[in-house]
């Protein structure tokens, strides 16, 4: 029964956010997320371009990482 529930918010999950929303989410990496990020951030740069973008942190990652490593 529970599988069945936990099947059903995955989906309804799924449906609500955008593909954006990449973090900690089955299929799809933080990783690859940094990597479009980055790749964007040097296309800007070799057209003389600045591009602005936000991080943010959760605590928890933050709380298990510490603020030294990232």
């Amino acid at each position: 029964m529970t599988s069945v529930i936990l099947q059903r918010i995955r989906q309804r999950t799924d449906e609500i956010l955008s593909e954006a929303q990449a973090g900690f989410r089955a299929g799809r990496s933080t990783i690859d997320q940094l990597f479009t990020l980055r790749h964007l951030a040097e296309t800007y740069s070799e057209f003389g371009r600045h591009m602005c973008a936000m991080l943010t942190l959760r605590k928890r990652v933050c709380g298990e990482l510490g603020y030294g490593e990232l």
